[in-house]
């Protein structure tokens, strides 16, 4: 267990690759998620608690009240955060953004 006694906080769990939050917990890490809403959210940590210890919050990361809160209630349940997953704000334009990206840095 390469994780063992680390806390992982993810951001949007449900977007981009969904297993990591599993594959934290199996690796011994406690996991903390925050999203925008509680449907995904209380479905994905009933998901890890099998393999490991888990818990979430609610908020929108785009208002900075919000981001404190979540360090807040992380750092409250486990006291640290050792590993950051940011996945909030990705939405399935990465590589249309990254083609454009390219395309026009070759100008």
């Amino acid at each position: 267990m390469e994780l063992q006694d680390r806390v992982a906080l993810i951001t949007a769990p449900a977007v981009n690759r969904p297993g990591h939050r599993q594959l934290f917990a199996k690796e011994g890490a406690a996991v903390f998620l925050t999203a925008r809403t509680a449907k995904e959210l209380a479905s994905t940590t009933a998901a890890i608690a099998n393999a490991g210890d888990g818990a979430y919050t609610v908020a929108d990361l785009s208002r900075e009240a919000d981001c404190a809160e979540i360090v807040a209630a992380a750092r409250e349940k486990f006291g640290r955060i050792d590993i950051l997953v940011n996945n909030a704000g990705h939405y399935g334009r990465w590589f249309r953004w990254k083609t454009i990206r390219s395309r026009n840095s070759t100008r």
